[in-house]
């Protein structure tokens, strides 16, 4: 066989470029004629043709008379490939070895193949020139001159060349055809390896397409595979086929792409003439002619049947296109490949094709890069257009056909032109990528277009259900949208790209495009009010969703609805719920008493907030399937008698004025009736009982009903029935009737003392909630088997046992029982649940034994027993192998663990917090392989088990607060998956061991409030280390040099370390600990910050709380986002903007990179300072904003003070104008601080966010909002009551602040005034600081107070808050007194989790007695 290692041959030193030459012959074959010429060199020169191959071959080529030598040099020229072939005689012909030293010439330029071909000689006779070509170059040589001998020399070495290539031997393959067959194959494949379709060179994600598709078209397979391709219009389809094509076509023997094959085969005739392409693809050129399609078929099939193809059709829309052009498998020959791309899921399906591949749309990062590519001719985003690409990139939604578009458009442009551009496409889409989307919807016929534009106008996002029970012919037309890639179905949830959306929008509009009262359809607010005020309606109007969250002042009147009779879907609602930014409930919109809306064709009626008392009295419902009233003022539905045959859905819910439902016989096709918190309501009518169809009814919070009508039973379909909160004190006992009934709660009905026994036959129960049935003491022997229940809620009931049938419930898979306190024992039949998942007894502090597990439950993965009375476990515990999660926190009577704990293999999650008692852990006598938590903290532990290092797979271990423990085993260094090892608090442990091993994964070790002397050097080992907390560790001398090593390293705690903190942050200088982001050198004695700090180029948070020493801030690095300088009382005030604590807060504002979105300082407790212009007593404000602020390069940004009582969290939210249809900026912060716990209750404090003006650009550059509203809400429910005041200030640069200040208005900044800052700004607004800046756990002493004006003396009132020229500094912070937080700003370590941090108080304050988190 010939060796797979065949040469490109080429002497040139540039070889490895791609030749660029268009050459005449694709091969040129070198024989000696007499000897091959009518035989093996015909049957090659043959199969070549017939391949489509172009040959030169002398004999056929060349004109008679013609120049021989010179022609066939010229041949060798215009040739691409040259097939050699030795024969015993070839060396006897002076023209082919001058043809075989051109051949060589040739190569010695350019990249070209030579296949050499021995037939009947053997190779090492070229080689060698021996046999018949030693014989042949004796005559040669005969009476040779100078100048042959030096020919011949060439000839020698060109023939020693040759051979030494990797080429064909017929020896080796017995049969010329075989032979042949090879040498074609080996030609084919580099030919079309050579011939690839144009991509273009700025494509992103395609690798990731490419190796999936890859493994669906499994190359290596030998039978013939069919794959489709399919998604969005514009999504990349063709794209990602041409790369598939170019990738894998030097593997097929033909090879063909044919493109947009939907716009070339409108008719027969065209479909015709892609058949030819076809088939010229197969036979380049010589090929059957075909007259019909039909004819075509035929041909197609006898030609593909023998061949290896690779067949691409790219953009199908019709069946009719693959019947005709690729047919059935069977058309193709073994390890054929065929690739369809459409926008038609269904059309793929229906033909059958082997395996089909989704393209959905590119993630953020993929479609900035793309974007950049055409906007900027690069794959970096320019730093000065962040906003503006971030605004692009979210409009596209990764369709990269409109990244490119509007890529390429906006290349070169100016800022002004991008903004403008934004604006237009808000309102008016590109029209380049509307038309390729359009051709999707082109393809619909009129129902699927109604119902498409019903989609694109109203109902993206909502359940598939819902829909299909509002629009006739939808279920079957979803499905057929969702094939041609339209919307998507998630979870039965519809979903469709948002510029496939504005498509359809802009196809209602585009025939009255300013004439919105002739759209079909209306949707948006602006256009809806104008069409409502101006009384523009006509009966084109079909539908209108009005959201009064983004409307203005609006009108309803009889008059503006008059015109629209064909209105069949009508919506009044709040996106944003029914509570307004202020937090106040919404005005109600006023009707006049005779409103009328024309409702013969309405459908669908969703009206919140409907403000009359019924509906009107001429209000037609014939053909009303959903009615829904929520928040309305109505007392009853209608007056007098309405029949209302098709009504589906009727929703009434916290319609607190409804004493009266109409008489059910009115509606008896109702299939859901929500009457939630309707207080009023007393009683639910008994012709409920004639509701055959419905499914659910709920009455949660109607606390008036006590009870339920007799004919109740009769709801033959009823499955969900919802009682939370009402007076029911008993179920009627023929509720077994309910035989459809799949969910029961009763939740929170504290009147209900038992329940019937009946119960246990509602077959289909599936969820039982008895949860907060506080007075319900037993639970009802279960005399059958409720072989569906799986669900079991008795939380918070007085129940004091179960009974032994509980084992009839043997489908059950959770069992709750949390804060059952009168529960004292389970009987032994729990274990016979089979179908048990988890048993959750948290909080049941009268239980005091476990019973023996008897029986095997191979299903239970959850057992929580924490907070119970538990001594000990059985033994049998190991029986539970399949058990993921063991919960045994704060059991405070158990004291030891059976061994037998160690063989529950699949544990993952073990928690012993505050197991108080607990001194031993037992030996690990076996791996524990799952095990990836295990919490300890609080316990009596002396020690852990040398064994531990069999807990090989655990990821977080926890310690706090052991301060028993004095040492750790050296074989902690053995745990390879270690991420966080906390021994926080662990105050007698003294040293730490020598880590002798790689502990690659360890992220996070804290050895806070140890007792640790030295670290090992062995320290810098732990490379990956992220966080290192080293707070209050008094007795550690110093931090080893390795520390520098620690080039991971992100957060680096040295808090309360007096002594020694000045030497530990030289080793800041280290460039190995450049990526620290968080720095904590907090409760020190230093005066100054080592100028070291500035060289942390990633540094984002900085806490210098209760420096008391410190005297000033250094030049800090532009990266930082967070200064906590609360408690510092050397740093001196911001009694005025010329301080040169000021000063140096101006410095770092001004030289923050454009990323920066928010600041967060708080004052402490002395109130907001007097300078701060606006302020209002309550939690929101509102401002007139100046004109071309944004452009004003004196203008930094706002400050909003917030004065509340801390003890709780913060947030806030800021809004424009009336622009509520968000919270287009929302911060929360203000988190927990140790000064809290010890000034609780004695002083407010002043919350600060700073807020550049570059994090508002959006609303502020357009000036087209008015009015800044800043609104405070605490993250507590009814705790805002907290919150006393809020205020607003607009921040200036200093040199415009000192030169326009007037001294009058600094004379009023008494001394009282002097509040010392806490400084902290986050990265962004999403930055809650629940990731602990810090680990502050001691409580220092406190700091005195200074005399401050009540906060109420300092409000101005509301007339005075508009005097918007004089621009004072904003953050003027004047002395802080009482305010001694600690500099814990939030690490706040969780009890059950063992991973996320919580508060770090000191840890006897956070190891709490049970009954403190237990409550229910």
């Amino acid at each position: 066989m010939a060796s797979a290692n065949t040469q490109i041959v080429s002497d040139s030193p540039s070889s490895s470029s791609k030749s660029t030459h268009q050459f005449t012959y694709e091969v040129f074959l070198s024989f000696r004629g007499e000897d091959t010429r009518y035989g093996f060199t015909d049957h090659l020169y043959g199969a070549f043709i017939s391949h489509g191959i172009r040959t030169f071959r002398d004999d056929e080529e060349l004109e008679r008379g013609g120049v021989i030598a010179s022609d066939i040099l010229s041949a060798i020229e215009e040739s691409k490939i040259f097939v050699i072939i030795f024969s015993e005689d070839y060396a006897t012909s002076r023209w082919c070895l001058d043809e075989l030293v051109r051949i060589f010439e040739c190569t010695a330029t350019e990249e070209r193949l030579i296949l050499p071909v021995f037939y009947h000689v053997d190779p090492s006779e070229v080689r060698e020139q021996s046999g018949s070509y030693e014989k042949a170059f004796v005559d040669h040589e005969k009476e040779a001159d100078e100048e042959k001998k030096e020919k011949i020399q060439k000839w020698r070495i060109a023939l020693r060349k040759a051979a030494n290539l990797a080429g064909y031997d017929l020896q080796k393959y017995g049969y010329e055809t075989r032979l042949i067959k090879e040498i074609v194959d080996v030609i084919l494949r580099e030919l079309n390896s050579k011939l690839l379709l144009h991509v273009s060179k700025n494509i992103v994600g395609m690798n990731f397409h490419l190796e999936e598709l890859k493994s669906l078209i499994k190359i290596e397979s030998n039978d013939v595979r069919m794959i489709g391709i399919y998604g969005l219009g514009g999504i990349g389809k063709t794209t990602i086929a041409k790369v598939v094509y170019n990738n894998i076509s030097g593997q097929f023997e033909s090879r063909i792409f044919l493109e947009n094959v939907r716009e070339r085969s409108k008719d027969h005739s065209s479909l015709l003439q892609l058949q030819k392409e076809l088939l010229n693809g197969v036979v380049k050129g010589k090929y059957q002619k075909i007259s019909n399609i039909h004819e075509g078929v035929n041909v197609l099939r006898n030609r593909f049947l023998s061949k290896r193809v690779l067949l691409i059709l790219d953009d199908v829309d019709k069946s009719e296109q693959l019947q005709f052009l690729v047919g059935e498998h069977g058309w193709f020959g073994p390890r054929s490949r065929i690739i369809i791309t459409s926008r038609d899921q269904h059309l793929l399906e229906e033909y059958e094709v082997d395996a089909s591949y989704e393209v959905k749309v590119l993630d953020y990062e993929e479609s900035m890069q793309l974007f950049c590519l055409h906007a900027f001719k690069q794959n970096i985003l320019r730093k000065d257009y962040v906003d503006l690409s971030n605004d692009v990139v979210n409009y596209v939604n990764g369709l990269p056909l409109a990244l490119e578009i509007l890529g390429s458009f906006l290349f070169n442009k100016s800022k002004l032109e991008w903004e403008s551009t934004l604006q237009k496409l808000k309102r008016k889409p590109n029209m380049n990528v509307q038309n390729v989307l359009k051709i999707s919807f082109d393809g619909l016929d009129e129902i699927e277009k109604e119902i498409f534009l019903d989609v694109a106008c109203f109902f993206k996002g909502w359940n598939e259900i819902d829909v299909t029970r509002l629009l006739d012919h939808a279920k079957i037309v979803i499905r057929v949208l969702s094939d041609k890639c339209l919307i998507t179905l998630s979870q039965n949830i519809i979903w469709m790209h948002d510029l496939v959306q504005e498509m359809g929008r802009e196809i209602v509009r585009q025939n009255h495009p300013k004439e919105p009262g002739k759209w079909s359809r209306l949707w948006d607010p602006d256009d809806i009010c104008l069409v409502l005020r101006r009384k523009m309606g006509t009966e084109a109007i079909e539908g209108i969703f009005l959201d009064m969250s983004k409307s203005r002042e609006i009108s309803f009147t009889t008059e503006a609805f008059r015109r629209m009779e064909r209105l069949r879907l009508f919506k009044v609602y709040w996106s944003h719920g029914f509570v307004n930014y202020m937090g106040k409930e919404y005005q109600k919109l006023l009707l006049p008493e005779d409103f009328e809306i024309p409702s013969h064709d309405l459908r669908y009626l969703h009206w919140e907030g409907y403000s009359l008392k019924s509906l009107p009295s001429n209000f037609h419902g014939e053909n009303l399937i959903e009615l829904n009233l929520k928040h309305s003022n109505i007392e009853q539905l209608w007056e007098g008698k309405k029949y209302l045959e098709e009504l589906k859905m009727l929703t009434l819910s916290e319609s607190q004025q409804l004493n009266e439902i109409p008489h059910f016989s009115n509606m008896p096709n109702l299939e859901q009736l929500n009457i939630e918190l309707c207080e009023k309501l007393d009683k639910v009518d008994s012709s409920i009982g004639i509701l055959k169809k419905l499914t659910l009814l709920n009455l949660r919070g109607c606390q008036k009903i006590s009870s339920l009508p007799s004919t109740i039973q009769n709801l033959v379909s009823l499955k969900r029935l919802y009682l939370h909160s009402t007076a029911i004190d008993e179920l009627p006992s023929s509720i077994h009737h309910l035989t459809q009934l799949q969910t029961l709660s009763i939740r929170g009905c504290k009147n209900l003392r038992s329940l019937p026994s009946s119960i246990c036959r509602l077959k289909s129960l599936e969820e039982l909630d008895l949860y907060g049935c506080s007075n319900l003491e037993t639970f009802p022997e279960i005399m059958e088997n409720m072989e569906w229940l799986m669900e079991l809620n008795l939380s918070g009931t007085h129940v004091k046992e179960l009974p032994p049938s509980i084992e009839y419930l043997n489908h059950l898979t959770h069992l709750e029982l949390r804060c059952c306190q009168n529960l004292r024992s389970l009987p032994s039949s729990i274990w016979r649940l089979k179908s048990l998942e988890e048993l959750d007894l948290f909080g049941c502090s009268n239980l005091e034994t476990f019973p023996e597990i008897m029986e095997d439950m191979e299903c239970l993965i959850e057992l929580n027993l924490s907070g119970t009375c538990i001594k000990e476990l059985p033994l049998s515990i190991g029986y539970l192998n399949h058990l993921t999660s063991l919960g045994l926190q704060c059991c405070q009577n158990l004291r030891s663990l059976p061994s037998s704990i160690c063989r529950l293999k699949s544990l993952e999650y073990l928690n012993l917090y505050y197991c108080s008692n607990l001194e031993i852990f037992p030996e690990i006598k076996e791996n524990m392989e799952c095990l990836i938590k295990l919490d300890l903290s609080g316990t009596r532990i002396k020690e852990l088990p040398s064994s531990i290092e069999y807990l090989n797979h655990l990821t977080s271990m926890r310690l706090v607060g052991c301060e028993n423990l004095r040492s750790l085993p050296s074989s902690i260094c053995r745990l390879k998956f270690l991420e966080k090892l906390d021994l926080y608090g662990c105050s007698h442990l003294e040293t730490f061991p020598e880590i002798m091993e790689d502990m690659e994964c360890l992220k996070k070790l804290d050895l806070s409030g140890t007792s640790i002397k030295e670290l090992p050097s062995s320290i810098g080992c732990l490379n990956h280390l992220t966080s290192f907390r080293l707070s209050h560790c008094t007795n550690l001398r110093s931090l080893p040099s390795s520390i520098g090593r620690l080039k991971s390293l992100a957060e680096l705690s040295l808090s309360g370390r007096p002594n020694r903190v000045t030497e530990d942050m030289e080793n800041l200088r280290n460039p190995g600990l450049s990526k620290i982001e968080q720095l904590f050198p907090s409760r020190n004695n230093i005066h100054h910050i080592p100028s070291a700090i500035s060289q942390l180029c990633n540094l984002e948070c900085l806490d210098i709380s209760h420096c008391k020493m410190l005297e000033e801030i250094p030049d800090l690095p532009s990266s930082l986002r967070e200064i906590d300088a609360h408690g510092c009382t050397g740093l001196g005030t911001l009694s005025s903007p010329s301080s040169l604590l000021w000063s140096s807060l101006l410095k770092w504002f001004k030289k923050v990179e454009t990323s920066f979105e928010w600041g967060r300082i708080n004052l402490g407790s002395n109130g907001i300072p007097r300078w701060v212009l606006h302020q209002e007593v309550g939690s929101q404000i509102r401002i007139e904003l100046p004109m071309n602020c944004y452009h004003d390069d004196h203008f930094l940004g706002f400050g909003f003070f917030c004065l509340y009582e801390p003890v709780v969290d913060l947030n806030l939210s800021l809004k424009f104008d009336e622009d509520l249809d968000e919270k287009a900026y929302a911060y929360k912060g203000a988190s927990w601080c140790e000064c809290h716990d010890i000034n609780s209750g004695e002083s407010d404090e002043v919350w600060v966010v700073y807020c550049p003006k570059i994090a508002i650009r959006d609303k502020l550059q357009s000036n087209q909002y008015k009015h800044l509203h800043a609104s405070f809400d605490a993250c507590i429910i009814d705790c805002s009551k907290n919150i006393k005041s809020c205020g607003i200030h607009l921040v200036y640069s200093q040199d415009y602040q000192q030169n326009h200040i007037s001294s009058d208005f600094l004379g009023t900044q008494d001394d009282e005034d002097n509040h010392m800052p806490m400084l902290n700004f986050p990265k962004n607004s999403a930055d809650n600081r629940s990731t602990a800046k810090g680990i502050k756990r001691s409580h220092d002493d406190g700091v005195h107070d200074q005399a401050e004006e009540p906060y109420h003396k300092r409000l101005r009132e509301s007339n005075t808050q508009d005097d918007e020229d004089n621009h004072m500094p904003m953050l003027n912070f004047p002395k802080n007194s009482a305010d001694n937080r600690s500099t814990a700003k939030g690490i706040k370590r969780s009890h059950d989790d063992g991973v996320h941090d919580q508060a770090e108080e000191p840890y006897h304050k956070r190891l709490r007695e049970s009954n403190t988190y237990l409550n229910f």
